[in-house]
């Protein structure tokens, strides 16, 4: 709500030429973003909310390798600390 209007102040013509080629991808990453959402808010009535959060971050992980393996990113240190946190706490979860 707030980057579309600060986007076509700065820059109507190019904002609206994007929308205009992406206007199918935009609405299709949409619903799945709430789809997502509400698949979460489902399963955390029926399981304990931290192994829903928990399982919901390793998506993170996913998206770590995807990048890694499909877009060619490099494997930096962030993104190896980041992974092994994410790892280490969901193996905290399970053991719990």
């Amino acid at each position: 709500m707030v980057l579309v209007p600060y986007g076509l102040r700065r820059d109507r013509k190019a904002v609206s030429a994007t929308v205009r080629r992406f206007w199918l991808r935009g609405l299709v990453g949409g619903a799945l973003q709430a789809l997502s959402y509400g698949i979460v808010l489902w399963a955390m009535t029926l399981a304990p909310i931290a192994i829903v959060a928990g399982l919901r971050e390793s998506s993170v992980l996913f998206g770590a390798i995807i990048a890694i393996v499909a877009l060619k990113e490099p494997l930096r240190p962030a993104r190896i600390v980041a992974a092994t946190l994410i790892a280490c706490g969901l193996e905290l979860i399970r053991l719990q």
